[in-house]
């Protein structure tokens, strides 16, 4: 069986608007680079990989309305 490690970790957010604001940039950029990382390893034929990649870019539009 594997041992469990528990780690503990201290994060302290910024205060100012204009920190947050580019928190959260830095962390949609690494979403952003998850998911096209993920889609363009998939098997599946070209053609579906684009058909998911727009979903995926009409969904982010339609939740940013």
């Amino acid at each position: 069986m594997k041992e469990e490690l528990i780690v503990k970790v201290i994060m302290y957010l910024p205060t100012s608007e204009s920190a947050l604001n580019e928190l959260s940039d830095k962390v949609t950029k690494v979403h952003l680079d998850a998911v096209v990382n993920y889609i363009s390893r998939l098997t599946c034929p070209k053609e579906q990989r684009t058909a998911l990649m727009d979903a995926v870019i009409n969904e982010l539009r339609e939740k940013q309305q």
